[in-house]
């Protein structure tokens, strides 16, 4: 992680030097120090880098971890699509039609899990494979 140290605190100090303090306000207020509009704005931009170096690895973790989300949702609901499909397409086949293609109704879910995730892993290895060409 990236930290400030006391030294990068002195770096944004050094912009904080005053500028001037003009003498007619001066003898007003005392107390009250004036800065010239570069040095504010080199302020400002200097502490917009420091945030976004602190803040950066945050945000790429956040970013990783969403895509991994809907990565696993859209996975999990396409392998559960597959499965209800072949579910649904054996359930429709008679008992003499199932028993010649060698499975009982009780295997039809099991044969629907394992086919989508056979399915899904294919796909996945192929798009592995497309994206490394």
């Amino acid at each position: 992680m990236n930290k400030m140290t006391p030294n990068d605190m002195n770096v944004l100090t050094d912009f904080l030097t005053p500028a001037g303090v003009a003498e007619e306000s001066a003898d007003l207020r005392p107390d009250v120090k004036t800065y010239d509009l570069t040095s504010l704005e080199e302020m400002v931009v200097l502490a917009r880098r420091e945030q976004a170096k602190f803040l950066a690895p945050y945000f790429k973790k956040c970013g990783t971890a969403v895509k991994g989300i809907f990565n696993f949702l859209f996975v999990s609901m396409y392998r559960d699509l597959r499965s209800f499909r072949t579910v649904n397409e054996l359930s429709r086949l008679s008992d003499r039609e199932l028993a010649d293609i060698g499975i009982t109704r009780w295997d039809i879910p099991r044969i629907a899990r394992e086919d989508a995730q056979l399915r899904a892993a294919n796909e996945s290895s192929a798009h592995h494979n497309d994206v490394a060409a």
